[in-house]
């Protein structure tokens, strides 16, 4: 499940890095609901408030382009971490 998990993080951060840049809300808020179940069940810290908040908005504005770029940042910084802890597991 950690090993899918990761996959998946790469993914997503690839998938918001595209919506920033196509800024299309309806994609964001398909992508936010696919994200949302695995990212919820892995307990990523400070990601649930941010799906939150963004699953609440209702324009492309300031504010959810921020959001978008801390889900992209916690996604970027756990990654390495759910690595190294998968290895150590697998030892």
């Amino acid at each position: 499940m950690i090993s899918l998990f990761i996959n998946s993080v790469t993914e997503y951060a690839d998938d918001l890095q595209h919506l920033q840049e196509t800024k299309v809300l309806h994609d964001l808020k398909r992508t936010i609901h696919k994200l949302k179940p695995s990212v919820l069940s892995m307990e990523v810290t400070g990601a649930r408030e941010i799906i939150l908040q963004l699953e609440a908005k209702v324009n492309w504005d300031e504010e959810l382009e921020a959001l978008v770029a801390q889900l992209k940042q916690i996604f970027h910084q756990i990654k390495p971490m759910m690595e190294e802890d998968l290895k150590q597991l697998k030892i």
